[in-house]
Parts: C-alpha cells; structure tokens; sequence
C-alpha cells in the first residue's frame, strides 16, 4: 500500500491563487470531514479534522523571519501561498528557456537563520521546463561560501562529495523531484518521521536540468518550500539513499534492460521510492533480493509521464531477511545510435528515496562500462558507518 505524493486538485490551485486563497487551499481547510466522510487529497483526516499535512506542525503564528532566500531582482509570475511559517523558501533565478533548449546549471544559497532544522514536507512550484533537480545540503567548500547564486565548482555533484561523506560530514538531501513534473509535486513524510538538517557551515546546492519541450520560448520559474518541525515531534529520523547505474548501453533500433544489484549493508526500513528516468522508459521497478535469489517487488511505475513518481509508504517496507537491492528499467530506443546514461537523448535509471535508521544509509552506483564494454560490479558505499552526530 503507498500514498502517493503528487499534488492533488486542490493544492494545485494554489500556482494561481493569492496567499489568502492559497491558504484556504491547503492550511485553512481544518473542518471536519462530516462525520466518517474521507477528506479529498491532499487532506488527511487527523483527530476528526481535514487538515494538510504539509502544515502539521505548522505554528499559528510566524516562527521564523525573513526566512525567504533570493538573489537579485525576482519578479515571478506565480502567485503562491506564504512561505512556511516554520521553515524557510528557496527561489530559483527564472531561466528564459528557447524552444528545445536543454540547459545544466548550478543555484546555490545560504541558509536563513532557523528554528527547528527537521523537515516533515517539502514542496516544488514551477511553470515548467523544470527536468530535474536534487537540492543537496552540503559543506562550504575550502573557500568559503558559493558565489551565490552561483555555486562554487563540484558543490552539487555528490561523488565530489566522497571525502565528505567518509570524514562522516554526509550531506543532506531536501528534495529530488520527478522528471518534468508540471505544476508542482510534494514529499510529505509519514507523522513522526524527518530528516535532521546541518545548516552550520553549510549550504544549499543543485545542479538543475532545465528542457523546453514546447515550441515556446517561455521562463521557467521554480520555488522550493521546506517545512520544519521541533525536535521534540520527531519520532523517526530518515535519511536519503540512492543508486546510480551509469554503466549500460541500448543498442540502436531496440528494446533493452538497464539493471543493477546491489548489496544492503544492513537492515532498514525504506519509507519512500522515487525513479528518475527519461522520455524512452517504459517501465521502472524495484525488487528486494533475498541470499537464495528468490525475489519480492515492492516498486512497479509504468511508461514515462510528466506527473509526480515520488511514493510514500503508509507502512515503510523492510528489508530484513534480504540481502540485495535490484531495480531496472524497460527502455524502448527509437534511435539510429546506442543510447547510454546521460542527458539529451540518452537515458538514465536511478532509484532515489529516504529510509531508517541513518546507520543504514548507503549509496550505490555502477560506473561507466570499460574497455571489454561490461559494466563494473555494483559498489555499495555504507554511508550509515560513517556518520557523526
């Protein structure tokens, strides 16, 4: 059973409304849900009300101040709702997009001073042509802070972030969105559960991948918003694990699988699942891999669409008594040439989400096929050994 986390009707409403209406929307809606009545997503029914999770532990009164991060002069034509009153807004400087443009670029930002640093939700607003971006937490570098809003070189490549990562300064992860997502798309984890974030010395950092499909020029907006709660509200701390296959290759004018399989280095318990993968994907699935090779599937996604992918158990799933994590990808190539992992025609097949307890964190990834063309075996990089309070 999952709940999935694509904004519904009624927060989507909020791209085009004023702050007030907005909060009508979304926080405002608390009344009952008539007695036994399901309430209509996003809403959830909490102590016989309808209320939005995303603003749960959400105080009545502003809690952090000037708690909104820009640079330069940002006229937006969203109109959104006010920013977490406990928590804090990131906005993205709006990038004019030209029809067919596919554009790679690094955003940075301090962060603002906070009151609670446990994030329960988080949500994307863009016009479009967002393609995808994974917004990090990560270490100043050697020199100083990035220029925002530019980041200094490497910040938003977590293999750069290694020597980090082994020292035990492992960065955070505070939203990865679905391929092309129209609209806006949230995460909002289960009551109890949020990841802890490191603003001391840090930053915040992404490689955004912008692709204008249209054949309009036209600017894409993007505003991230990130709802912190007090720690006495935590109940499960989660962390981000991912696994990056780059070592495959589909060979023209065919229909192929890119798998990889790795090792769990201990038991956890994955809370949510996100594929990224492109236009070409058919299928995207998940399995857990037990020492006898039997196997049981906990993830199925279909063929590429621009709606949310994201999914949050209801029940987190564990992984006790498994040995292996696979997961792959069906890809159908249309194309006169081979298709390997990368942007532009190409495909990618990644597998991104949270889990518990943080001693079990791990990243895995397959490098580039080498000289006889296979790919290297999977390396599983136990993250959760290494982390420092």
């Amino acid at each position: 059973m999952r709940i999935s986390s694509t904004f519904a009707s009624v927060a989507l409403l909020c791209i085009a409304c004023g702050s007030n209406d907005a909060e009508k929307a979304t926080a405002g809606n608390t009344g009952s849900d008539g007695g036994g009545g399901a309430c209509s997503p996003p809403l959830v029914t909490e102590n016989g009300a309808c209320i939005d999770p995303l603003r749960r532990f959400e105080p009545k009164e502003q809690l952090d101040q000037d708690n909104v991060v820009s640079y330069g002069d940002v006229a937006l034509t969203m109109k959104l709702p006010d920013p977490p009153k406990s928590g804090f807004r990131l906005i993205v400087p709006p990038r004019v997009l030209q029809p067919g443009d596919e554009i790679e670029d690094c955003s940075a930002w301090a962060y603002p001073a906070l009151t609670n640093r446990n994030v329960y939700a988080a949500r994307v607003y863009t016009t479009g042509g967002l393609h995808h971006s994974n917004m990090y937490g990560v270490p100043l570098p050697a020199s100083g802070a990035s220029p925002y809003p530019a980041c200094a070189a490497g910040q938003a490549d977590v293999f750069s972030q290694v020597p980090n990562i082994l020292k035990g300064d492992i960065m955070d992860v505070l939203f990865a969105n679905s391929t092309q997502i129209q609209g806006g798309e949230q995460i909002v984890f289960p009551k109890g559960m949020a990841f802890k974030l490191k603003t001391e010395g840090r930053e915040v950092a992404t490689t955004i991948h912008w692709l204008n499909t249209t054949a309009d020029t036209f600017t894409s907006e993007v505003v991230y918003d990130f709802f912190t709660m007090p720690d006495e509200d935590v109940e499960t701390e989660i962390v981000p694990f991912v696994f990056e296959n780059q070592g495959f290759t589909i060979p023209a004018q065919s229909e192929g699988t890119i798998s990889m399989t790795c090792d769990l280095t201990r038991p956890a318990n994955i809370v949510s699942i996100m594929p990224h993968t492109h236009s070409r994907a058919t299928a995207f699935d998940v399995d857990l891999v037990r020492s006898d090779d039997t196997t049981e599937r906990i993830f199925h996604d279909g063929t590429f669409d621009t709606k949310s992918d994201i999914e949050v158990f209801d029940t987190a799933v564990s992984t006790e008594g498994f040995a292996k994590i696979h997961h792959e990808c069906q890809v159908t190539n249309d194309l006169s040439k081979p298709i390997v992992w990368g942007i532009g025609q190409n495909e990618m097949c990644t597998l991104f989400g949270y889990l518990y307890p943080p001693s079990s964190q791990l990243l895995g990834y397959v490098g580039k096929p080498g000289a006889d063309g296979q790919p290297p075996a999977c390396i599983t990089l136990d993250i959760g050994s290494h982390r420092t309070p």
